[in-house]
């Protein structure tokens, strides 16, 4: 999965989110402190990671690219994987993609003092670009796997190659949803039994953000006590 994925099979903590969105920008850079809060988010990422990586369907999405793809394929059907959780929200979790966005949004400053530099910049090119929102459209494909191509090795830019991955995704559309929504099937209920609770697209709960800046808990059978929901009108204790 790409990022908005990794926001969306989170528990309702935004530390938690956070630190499962931004694993891969913080992970890129050498020596880079992170917040204890934030480290549950990360190992999830890396599970989830793992997972993805050995999954039957996500095999199949790739077996599905054009050859010309070689190892990037993988990498594009993170991108696939975005684009169908987006555009198969109903078939997943009530409500619509866009709140969880509009959510983070909202609540994502109050953790800036302790948010690595990097990840605090790389979240504000998501939000200026609308990249967390353009998840399921085709020109949102393009344009992330264009931001991919820009950091590969040059020699190897071309085999990303986004007009086939785009021609790709029209032409098989139906066998990529198909096994894109078995794969978050078995993740969303892999996720909520790992971590005994419900995962905050689940929910119509606004994040809890802990208020002394201490990892939180999400949302197991009851919010945790200790934190505080965070509202689009502001917050509420």
């Amino acid at each position: 999965m790409n990022i908005f994925g990794h926001l969306v099979i989170s528990p309702g903590c935004l530390s938690f989110a956070l630190g499962n969105m931004l694993c891969d920008a913080v992970r890129s850079r050498p020596g880079t402190e992170v917040a204890d809060m934030f480290l549950r988010g990360m190992e999830c990422h890396r599970s989830i990671d793992r997972f993805t990586d050995t999954h039957r369907d996500v095999r199949k999405m790739v077996a599905l690219l054009d050859p010309f793809h070689r190892q990037y394929g993988r990498v594009i059907v993170d991108v696939l994987l975005d684009y169908f959780l987006w555009n198969h929200w109903n078939a997943l979790f009530p409500g619509t993609p866009d709140r969880v966005v509009r959510q983070l949004w909202q609540s994502y400053e109050r953790y800036g003092e302790v948010l690595p530099e990097q990840a605090e910049s790389f979240l504000s090119i998501l939000h200026r670009h609308d990249v967390l929102e353009r998840s399921g459209t085709v020109s949102g494909v393009e344009q992330a796997l264009l931001r991919l191509q820009r950091r590969a090795h040059p020699r190897r830019r071309k085999y990303i190659a986004p007009d086939r991955a785009v021609r790709i995704l029209h032409e098989e559309r139906d066998a990529l949803g198909k096994y894109s929504l078995s794969f978050f099937t078995e993740l969303h209920h892999l996720m909520c039994q790992k971590y005994d609770m419900e995962l905050f697209a689940s929910g119509d709960q606004p994040f809890c953000v802990s208020p002394d800046n201490t990892a939180c808990h999400g949302q197991p059978r009851g919010r945790d006590t200790h934190c505080t929901l965070v509202h689009l009108g502001g917050s509420q204790p």
